[in-house]
């Protein structure tokens, strides 16, 4: 009796576990569902991929200013996607929303029902965790790739942490997971590099060299991708790669705005970079306590792609990159059981804090942002920024239509149209892009969109902002776009351009264009580049300290005798010898900035902005240095125009 009175009282509350976890996981996910749809946005990035894909379906190919075969996006499973359901849809705004929306709810039910085996004790306090992390939410629509990255990590991680040994079988799936990820994104395959070593190498059922075919098998998909990708476009990597890393910036100074990107997440989403350390700490417990070697891989996958955003800079829009390195962070926090008094408590705890932080997930509306968000080392909150402007609640009617664009660059495209342009430059590439569609050739001054201003180094500036490398647009080059003739006055590039367009335009099937695309490939062209002059880096003009001997006076017309007359690349100024003077004054013109950099032996040891200077005319400008600046010694001054009317002139410089 005793016996079936306790299995009675297992059963009931057995039953009440059920329930429990069941009535648990439907207001966590009813509650996620109503703020994705509350928070639902879309960003300029995203309609870059998205005027491909309308290119595409309009017959035009995989391009984005229909001339061109330039590949502008880095996600190519996810451009296929947005390709198969505007076919049927026509729409790219609402259609990219609810797209991202079910990718995130397939991956938080995988990762719920899957992952943490349908336990609230287990997925209760992850689920929490990123429902208030501002990261996970604003890249789970956006249009951008983050929700399918979601799934892909969902669909890995899930059949990993399952399996103990691993048959070619299951390695092929595996492999083949790994492929799509690598198709989404191609960094992204950091997060499941150690994952995928631990199955092949010391998991899998076989000798690790026998493991080697389904794997290439599993990947055979991206290899054709890429094989594709040097056929039609003529290189391996996105155009986005080339802008992006031929900056001319150093990889300290990369790594210098990756630490800036770490510590402005750190301060504009608390949650969710201490979740990261949480989930990180968790491995190595895990590991250490009950040998989870499995966890300790998704660790290990966090910190690589971590070291890859440190690489890189990081990101302009707060959190993009590290959305995913969260939600794969909550595979481990999913393994560690709590209390269920306790983890009530921490939830409640969190959400309250969430609560009182400006710009939350819990209370954003259509109002949204209810304060300004800022704008921090050339960070900025992304939905903070566009959701004003393409925000789900802020919908609106266009000429009859419902729109979900009402950024000045929609309507700007809408007058261009209008007024018929051919030919534009555009920094903000794509509402304008997409809105404009083929009857307008974008040529985007930060290369992104644009293949000969991709291989030229960025505009030398110090002040420069990850991912938004401006170029210096070669004389002659928007003629060259508008006529389809080569006007391009600088000979040498003339030349790179002439086989760059071949390559881009030219008849796909032509053997000269295969070598060109070799050679192009190997470096062969890049000596037609003249990297000093199109950085900016190098003055145009070089100029001894006697030459600035003649007077000045506060308030002199901009374009005196005794001022020398610069361009956009100003004055590199050699001295005789080295100098320790502690101060350098000279005039410039008053509504101009300038960029005071100092060198010695060739190397730049100092730079400061001099800013504009109230009053009219010339005005002296003058720039004390630091102690160890004086103490080394420069023997050039370089002084560079950086904003203004673009009339620049400055005179009269001396050293104190």
């Amino acid at each position: 009796m005793n016996n079936k009175l306790k299995n009675i009282k297992e059963e009931v509350n057995s039953e009440k576990a059920i329930n429990g976890n069941v009535l648990c996981a439907i207001f966590i996910l009813l509650a996620l569902f109503i703020i994705l749809l509350r928070t639902a946005w879309i960003s300029d990035d995203a309609c870059i991929s998205f005027r491909t894909v309308d290119n595409f379906l309009h017959g035009y190919g995989l391009r984005w200013n229909v001339a061109e075969r330039v590949q502008t996006y880095t996600n190519p499973l996810m451009v296929f996607c947005m390709i198969v359901l505007c076919f049927f849809t026509k729409e790219y705004y609402l259609t990219a929303m609810i797209f991202n929306i079910c990718c995130t709810f397939a991956a938080v039910l995988i990762f719920m029902f899957g992952i943490a085996r349908g336990k609230a004790n287990r997925f209760a306090l992850p689920m929490v965790l990123l429902i208030c992390s501002k990261a996970f939410i604003d890249f789970s629509t956006s249009g951008l790739e983050n929700s399918l990255e979601y799934l892909i990590a969902a669909i890995f991680y899930y059949f990993y942490l399952q399996w103990d040994k691993f048959s070619k079988r299951r390695l092929l799936f595996l492999s083949f997971i790994g492929c799509l990820a690598l198709l989404n994104r191609m960094d992204s395959i950091l997060l499941f590099l150690p994952a995928l070593v631990d199955a092949f190498f010391l998991k899998g059922e076989d000798k690790w060299y026998k493991n080697i075919l389904p794997g290439f098998i599993g990947i055979i998909p991206f290899i054709v991708w890429e094989m594709f990708s040097l056929f039609y476009y003529g290189f391996l990597f996105p155009n986005t790669a080339y802008a992006k890393l031929n900056s001319g910036i150093s990889t300290a100074e990369y790594f210098q705005q990756g630490i800036l990107y770490y510590l402005d997440f750190m301060s504009r989403d608390p949650i969710a970079f201490f979740s990261i350390l949480l989930a990180l700490f968790l491995a190595i417990y895990l590991f250490v306590n009950y040998h989870n070697g499995k966890s300790l891989c998704i660790g290990i996958g966090m910190l690589l792609y971590g070291i890859y955003i440190m690489r890189v800079g990081g990101d302009f829009m707060l959190g993009r990159f590290f959305a995913i390195i969260l939600f794969i962070g909550m595979f481990i926090v999913a393994e560690y059981k709590l209390g269920l008094n306790f983890l009530f408590q921490v939830c409640v705890v969190l959400i309250l804090i969430t609560s009182i932080m400006p710009n939350n997930n819990l209370i954003s509306n259509r109002l949204y942002p209810d304060k300004d968000s800022g704008y921090y080392n050339g960070i900025e909150d992304g939905r903070s920024y566009y959701y004003p402007a393409t925000g789900l609640l802020r919908m609106s009617k266009y000429g009859g239509n419902f729109v979900t664009n009402t950024k000045n660059w929609f309507y700007t495209a809408k007058k261009d149209l209008l007024e018929g342009e051919n030919v534009v430059v555009k920094t903000g590439i794509g509402y304008y892009g997409l809105t404009a569609g083929v009857q307008i050739h974008v040529v985007d001054s930060l290369a992104l969109g644009d293949a000969l201003l991709a291989r030229l180094p960025a505009i030398y500036n110090p002040e420069w902002r990850i991912a938004h490398f401006k170029r210096l647009i070669p004389d002659g080059y928007l003629e060259s776009v508008e006529s389809g003739e080569n006007l391009i006055k600088d000979k040498k590039l003339a030349e790179y351009y002439d086989v760059l367009h071949n390559i881009i335009s030219g008849d796909l099937f032509s053997k000269e264009r295969f070598k060109q695309i070799i050679d192009m490939n190997l470096g062969k062209y890049d000596y037609l580049i003249d990297k000093d002059f199109y950085r900016g880096y190098v003055a145009e003009k070089q100029m001894s300290i006697a030459d600035f001997s003649k007077p000045i006076a506060v308030g002199d017309v901009w374009d005196n005798s005794n001022a020398w007359i610069l361009n956009k690349n100003g004055v590199e100024i050699v001295l005789d010898k080295i100098s320790y003077n502690q101060k350098i004054s000279f005039f410039a013109d008053n509504n101009d900035e300038y960029w005071l950099l100092l060198e010695n032996d060739g190397e730049i040891i100092y730079r400061e902005n001099t800013g504009t200077v109230e009053g009219v005319g010339m005005q002296q400008r003058e720039v004390s240095l630091p102690e160890d600046v004086v103490a080394l010694g420069y023997d050039t001054i370089n002084i560079i125009p950086y904003g203004g009317d673009g009339s620049y002139s400055i005179g009269y410089l001396q050293l104190k």
